[in-house]
This record gives C-alpha cells, structure tokens and sequence, in this order.
C-alpha cells in the first residue's frame, strides 16, 4: 500500500492550498483500493453529495480535512454495494467511519459473522437487500438484517450454490419480492421439488407476491402458482426448456405453449424478449 499511499498524499497536497482550503473552502478525500488486482481511486470534495457508494475490504481513505472525524455523514447516500472478501465487514470498516443513514438499497457481496449494527445503525428505509452468498455464509446475520429492516420489500440472492436449506426458516414481515437467481445467467441454480415445497411452506415463501426462481421442470411451475397463495407475478426459468430464437419468432413456444394449456386461462403468459430464458407470468390478470 506504501506507493499507493505515497501518491495519493502528493495528490491530495495539491488540494491543500489555500486556493482551496480558504478560499473555496473545501475538502477533499480519497478512497483507494490495494490489492495485488485491482489499483483503483475515487477522488470527490466533501460532503459526499451522491446517491451511490461502493466499498471494499482493501479500501483506504485520507483527505485534506483538518480533522478526520469531520463529513462522515454519507446522507445523500441511498444504495451502497458492498464487497467483502474476509468476511469481517466490522474489522474493515474502523479506518472508514461513514454513516449511511439513509439507505434504500443495499448490495453486499460475501456476507460476514460479526454484528454490522455499528456500521449500519439504521435500516428502517432499507427496501431492497441484494446479497451474493458463500460457503461461509451465516443465516442468523441474515435474520438480524431482516428483523431490522422493517420495510424491506425485495430479496435477491445470488451464488446460490451456496444456498442451504436455512433461507427457508427466514422470517420477515414486510418482504413481498424473492429473486432466487444468478445475475449473469450463469452457474444457474435451479430448485427441486423439494426445495420449491420448502419455499411454498415457509413464511417468506406464503406472503411472496413476486418470484424470480429457476426450476427444474415445467410442473414445478405449476406447483407454485397453484400453492403460494399471495403469488402475483412469476418470473421463471426451466431447466428443460427447450426456447430458439426460431420458437420465438413463430409463435412455436413449447413451454410458453405448454403453460397456456395447464394454468388458468386468467393467466398472462409471456417470454421475456429482454431476457429469453425467462419466462412470465402475471396471475389473475385477466379477471
């Protein structure tokens, strides 16, 4: 970090004139990430004014405040992605004191065993949690971000290779939105029917609206239209879906065919054109 750290100091003393410290009167600081990878910086004046934030377990800060424990409020702030690696989210964030009071929508790579109260002392406006799972991943901290994030509507969950049995002893009052999927289509997990009778008989499973989830077959699908009873909207991905972009175009759908002829023909059922392998279902929309 050494070289790193000796030209962010030459960066930021051309920041410590008096050109800026008394006549703009304003201050810097810099985030910059060490690693034997990445080499990346983030230069902004303070107050922090905008409304995302990204952060890391190898990101150091300085800046050309006077005092160090001024302009750690982050209240623009209302999503924040976080990437941790050594899964010890406290332990990294002593050298950077932000406070995130105002967060919608929270991104965190790889979670962490010890308590992230302090670092995230308010969740209360928290609507979306976006975490990407690893073999170290402990559901009791996923618990105590759900309990205290009181308005949260949507989960997504990602590396769910990862996934264990756990998720469907979750429990929240307010989630009405579960993204069970890889973001970039790869390395997809798709639900047994086993795991999809869990889903169906958990708490977070009886009170989802919308469900984004990829299954191992088509009568899955219909299980779960049929059996989470609050289900509004179906987003769905099938392993022996057999869609070309010939099928597409011709109005030869197999599965979409197959949909139509087995669910209830007050079901709106259509292919994703953005994303193909996805198919939708909107329940009770024609009533």
């Amino acid at each position: 970090m050494n070289n790193q750290e000796e030209e962010v100091d030459i960066l930021l003393n051309s920041f410590s004139t008096q050109f800026w410290l008394e006549i703009r009167q304003q201050y810097v600081r810099c985030d910059w990430i060490s690693s034997a990878i990445i080499k990346d910086a983030t230069l902004y004046t303070l107050p922090y004014a905008f409304e995302k934030f990204s952060y890391c377990d190898t990101t150091y800060s300085k800046s050309t405040c006077p005092n160090e424990i001024d302009f750690w409020s982050y209240g623009r702030v209302q999503t924040i992605k976080y990437v941790n690696n050594r899964l010890n989210l406290v332990k990294d964030f002593i050298s950077f004191h932000a406070q995130f009071p105002n967060i919608y929508h929270l991104n965190l790579i790889f979670l962490f065993k010890n308590n992230i109260s302090s670092v995230y002392p308010s969740l209360n406006q928290l609507t979306t949690l976006d975490i990407s799972l690893n073999d170290q991943f402990d559901y009791s901290q996923l618990q105590d971000l759900l309990d205290r994030s009181t308005h949260l509507y949507s989960l997504c969950l990602s590396k769910l290779t990862n996934l264990h049995m756990e998720l469907f002893q979750a429990r929240s009052t307010s989630i009405r939105r579960l993204e069970l999927i890889e973001k970039n289509g790869s390395d997809s997990r798709y639900f047994d029917d086993k795991e999809c009778v869990a889903l169906v008989n958990s708490s977070l499973g009886r009170q989802c609206e919308v469900l984004v989830i990829c299954v191992q077959n088509q009568k899955t699908i219909l299980d779960l239209t049929k059996n989470i009873i609050n289900l509004r909207t179906l987003i769905i991905r099938c392993k022996n879906d057999k869609w070309n972009k010939t099928e597409l175009s011709s109005n030869l759908d197999e599965l979409v065919l197959w949909l139509h002829d087995h669910l209830p023909s007050t079901c709106l059922i259509n292919r994703d054109m953005k994303h193909p392998c996805y198919v939708q279902i909107w329940i009770d929309c024609k009533q």
